[in-house]
């Protein structure tokens, strides 16, 4: 109990001085509800009441008897409506909202409402016209979001679950975003079929399995590595990689060696689906060159 107390009293006390500043500054670009029920109130109650917070910020209309459209300021996905439905998937897109999007859009995100934070900081930045692989896609707010931000640049958005890749490829159809080419694979150290674990209601957490598990939580998927991709489809250039695969980051930057040799990308890989990923991660790039500059957040590797 003490502890969860100190624990609290720590995230609120790092969390006040961008509480005061965006108050100040941006009062109206901040979601103080979620804020304050993130500081405030227990984690299983904010968990398990997303929709209620997702629906005061955000709109969801049923299109028709089978697809959603999910409006989430500047941008919009279409949803299936049986992935809709599910609590875990409004969570999933709530939370990476606040990541992904708000982390970037104000000048003093707090930091109770990005649990992992952004792919872009001041150490590392996309620039228009970059060629962007994103790795672990999932319902695409990074890819939609850079490719409005960045309207000059190719997005390779890769994405293994189907039901989680039609979201990629209705939404790209209904906002008319020619810059992003969707692939239904997911990313390894070779071409190869794998089995992933997959539940409904959390395609976010969707992994590679090797149990035997029962065959309604496993799906077979297509399996690439980036440089087969990059180099049989002749893509002239890689400039920036995400990378948020569920503990296939290793894997994935091992099949990247050649991409990465040419190219030298800039990386923001996350680094929290294994204790020692910050350190295996940073050593697997430091293979392949030995040039890199490094800087870490509690949740990712940055790196130019």
């Amino acid at each position: 109990m003490i502890k969860k107390i100190i624990s609290r009293l720590s995230i609120i006390i790092k969390s006040l001085p961008n509480i005061l500043l965006g108050a100040l500054f941006e009062y109206k670009k901040h979601p103080w509800t979620y804020i304050f029920s993130k500081l405030f109130l227990s984690v299983e109650y904010t968990s398990t009441n997303s929709r209620k917070y997702f629906l005061k910020y955000f709109k969801i209309e049923k299109l028709d008897e089978n697809d959603s459209k999910i409006t989430l300021g500047e941008d919009t996905i279409i949803i299936s409506n049986i992935l809709c439905d599910q609590e875990g998937t409004i969570r999933d897109i709530l939370l990476s909202y606040f990541d992904i999007i708000y982390s970037l859009k104000v000048k003093y995100p707090i930091s109770v409402v990005c649990i992992e934070g952004p792919y872009e900081n001041e150490f590392l930045k996309i620039n228009d016209g970059d060629y962007i692989i994103d790795a672990g896609a999932n319902f695409g707010l990074f890819s939609f979001s850079t490719c409005r931000r960045k309207p000059n640049g190719k997005v390779f958005s890769f994405e293994p679950i189907k039901e989680v890749y039609s979201v990629l490829e209705k939404t790209k159809a209904y906002n008319n975003i020619p810059n992003i080419n969707n692939i239904n694979q997911s990313l390894g150290i070779k071409r190869e079929d794998v089995y992933f674990k997959y539940d409904i209601n959390n395609p976010g957490g969707s992994h590679v399995t090797e149990d035997s598990g029962s065959e309604k939580e496993k799906v077979k998927v297509e399996q690439n590595s980036i440089d087969n991709y990059v180099f049989s489809n002749n893509i002239p250039k890689i400039d920036f990689i995400k990378m948020d695969i569920e503990g296939e980051e290793r894997n994935a930057l091992n099949g990247a060696r050649e991409t990465i040799l040419k190219f030298k990308p800039r990386l923001s890989i996350c680094t929290y689906h294994y204790p020692e990923d910050k350190k295996i991660l940073t050593n697997i790039i430091k293979d392949i060159r030995n040039d890199y500059v490094f800087y870490y957040s509690n949740y990712k590797l940055y790196a130019k």
